[in-house]
């Protein structure tokens, strides 16, 4: 099955200060990038990309089911700080 799947940042606010956003940046952001490649590479994601204008990305998941799914998703590090 195909799934489009939406990653929209949740915005902390004022409470992230520069060194905790490059922090974010190096732990989670290049991280998940570097899997969603891992994951277009072996044909569970189909295509996607940023999207322009926004803290957000999306991306078609081909996953047998949404059990895969999730375990699709909950390996992305960015998982945990998206909507």
């Amino acid at each position: 099955m195909e799934y489009l799947v939406r990653m929209t940042f949740v915005d902390p606010g004022p409470l992230l200060g520069p060194d905790q956003a490059a922090q974010v940046v190096e732990s989670l952001v290049v991280p998940s990038f570097k899997k969603l490649a891992e994951l277009k590479a072996s044909g569970k994601i189909r295509g996607g990309g940023a999207v322009a204008g926004a803290r957000a990305a999306v991306f078609i998941a081909d996953v047998a089911d949404n059990a895969e799914l999730d375990q699709l998703l909950l390996g992305i590090p960015l998982w945990r700080v998206v909507r």
